[in-house]
């Protein structure tokens, strides 16, 4: 895959969150396992992967960088469309790893999304390696979608793998939902006047 089509996708992804224009548009493996830091086999079945190479949404820029340049180098992409909605675009090409890039989208100093792209010849990541492929929505042939609600004033994030391979994905994103989640609404007594005031 090409890197402008790496970096089309999480434009397309980043768009539909609501974080930039569009331009268009189980146990582990052991592949897993090692960019996880997990033994294979030991992990139990959960819900979804939310990070690459220990880069997720959330996490401050500075780390993201700090994590990903052990593993190769990083190149700006420039994009007036993406820059007019406060994300940059950073594109990581790496060595090393079963990745080939990793596209970081960043909005304020904090990632807002990440996109790993797997190395052709790597056939050893699996949708199913992602989460409980039951628990997915399917958007295509290959296509599947995950969705982790966030935590009280966290936001969650959208999970997506993508390939052409019915067993090995091709890439995965992981994006910022922009909505937090919501605070429980206040307790009301029965007469429904609400919370007790303070004295």
């Amino acid at each position: 895959m090409s890197r402008a089509a790496a970096t089309g996708f999480l434009a397309v992804l980043l768009a539909s969150s609501g974080l930039g224009a569009p331009k268009g548009y189980g146990a582990p493996s052991p592949a897993l396992a090692d960019v996880r830091g997990e033994k294979a086999g030991s992990a139990q079945r959960r819900a979804s992967v939310v990070d690459v190479l220990g880069v997720r949404p959330g996490m401050s820029e500075v780390e993201a960088q700090r994590r990903l340049g052990s593993f190769g180098t990083r190149r700006e992409i420039e994009n007036e469309e993406a820059e007019s909605a406060g994300v940059e675009r950073e594109l990581w090409t790496l060595r090393g790893s079963h990745f080939r890039y990793v596209v970081l989208g960043v909005e304020g100093k904090r990632v807002v999304a990440v996109q790993a792209f797997a190395r052709p010849e790597c056939r050893t990541l699996r949708y199913r390696d992602l989460g409980d492929l039951d628990q997915a929505k399917k958007l295509g042939f290959y296509i599947y979608e995950w969705m982790k609600p966030g935590t009280e004033g966290e936001p969650g994030v959208r999970i997506q793998a993508r390939g052409t391979d019915p067993e090995y994905l091709a890439s995965y994103s992981i994006v910022r939902d922009r909505t937090p989640a919501r605070k429980p609404a206040p307790m009301h007594d029965a007469a429904g006047a609400g919370p007790p005031s303070g004295p």
